[in-house]
């Protein structure tokens, strides 16, 4: 009788440690929260530090304060982590924890609070909002070379790069761009899909490189390092994938950021460009006669129409009331030059012609209309 007894005793108690286990292992998946931090609020030059509160922390968590990764993470319990701060603008910002790929989102913010740097970036910024641009540069320039904060130092570049693209430079615009990629940087910049764009931006018009992925790996960079999912990264990755034949990237990245903004008129412009490329020109139909003023859509619809074949449409979408800017014009001949070294002689044309319609006399506006009129058949058209 004992023997018999003896075996659901067992069964039972071993049953008792498997659910004790299982329960054990059901707390440890719980998913990561952030639930506080203190301090709450600081100046974020030169980094502060800040205790990241909340529960299953893992050792391998990253926190981001606004999309822009900590400078230094201490791993200190599953409830605490210490994180330094990027350097961010005065402002509020929600922290996010990143751990094993997956990105976790809070509703705790954080607020940056002014710091000395900050003043003398308002004053640049009010000068460049009054035109004053040499001005705000000079403020821009200084705070570049000389900060101890070098986040701060790549904040003062990206914005001169911007100034000098503004007005025309985008030779100086490159080469403020790159010099926000200074070593001493931290992750907090290496992190700014904005900072990463003007420099893609840029590097596809005006780098020699004879490798062609250079612009399509630059791009992946660009979205794989952004934490915010904001759909500016994958409208760029889209258009470059496109134009170099790479379309189910490009597709992909398109249903993206039309989930994300549905009525956004660079989003619909690219998707009526992407059309064409593959063929169709429904899009493109559809948005003939409609009034629009985004340059970027712009751009891309005269494009398209003169890949269609539609030259006289192409001038209408480059020329009308809201017109294509001089700078961009001019930065898309020297795209257009890649991809027609690239053998991609619709794409590179259509870009060559832009420049020639709306900067003409312009140097590359000269060596745009040389380089269509050495281009065979129909891409030869101006």
């Amino acid at each position: 009788m004992r023997g018999k007894r003896a075996l659901p005793l067992f069964a039972v108690s071993t049953l008792a440690l498997l659910l004790i286990g299982n329960s054990g292992q059901a707390q440890q998946t719980e998913p990561p929260m952030i639930t506080g931090a203190e301090p709450s609020s600081t100046a974020t030059t030169p980094g502060a530090k800040v205790m990241i509160v909340g529960k299953n922390f893992p050792r391998d968590a990253i926190v981001y304060f606004g999309g822009l990764q900590a400078r230094e993470i201490v791993f200190l319990n599953t409830s605490a982590l210490e994180a330094v701060t990027p350097y961010l603008r005065p402002g509020r910002y929600k922290l996010d924890l990143k751990s094993g790929g997956a990105t976790i989102r809070s509703d705790v913010s954080f607020a940056a609070l002014p710091a000395p740097a900050d003043s003398a970036i308002d004053e640049a910024e009010g000068l460049a909002a009054k035109k004053q641009i040499d001005s705000a540069l000079s403020i821009f320039t200084s705070i570049a070379e000389t900060h101890p904060d070098y986040d701060v130092r790549a904040y003062a570049r990206f914005r001169a790069g911007q100034l000098y693209l503004a007005r025309g430079d985008y030779w100086a615009a490159g080469e403020q761009a790159g010099l926000i990629w200074d070593r001493k940087v931290s992750m907090g910049a290496q992190t700014s899909w904005r900072y990463r764009l003007l420099t893609e931006q840029i590097s596809y018009s005006v780098s020699e490189s004879n490798d062609r992925y250079t612009d399509l790996r630059a791009a992946d960079g660009s979205v794989e390092m952004d934490e915010t999912e904001n759909p500016e990264p994958r409208f760029w990755r889209a258009l470059v994938s496109a134009r170099f034949g790479n379309m189910e990237q490009a597709r992909a990245d398109l249903r993206f950021v039309l989930l994300a903004e549905p009525d956004n008129p660079s989003y619909r412009a690219l998707a009526a460009y992407m059309d064409v490329l593959a063929g169709h020109k429904t899009q493109l139909e559809a948005l003939r006669g409609q009034q629009v003023d985004d340059e970027r859509a712009l751009r891309l619809l005269g494009q398209a129409a003169y890949i269609m074949g539609d030259y006289d449409g192409a001038q209408t979408w480059w020329t009308g009331q809201a017109r294509v800017s001089a700078v961009w014009a001019r930065m898309d001949c020297l795209a257009g030059r890649k991809h027609v070294n690239y053998g991609q002689p619709r794409v590179g044309a259509a870009l060559l012609a832009e420049c020639v319609s709306i900067a003409p006399d312009s140097r590359e506006g000269k060596e745009a209309k040389e380089l269509l009129a050495n281009l065979p058949g129909p891409a030869s058209r101006e």
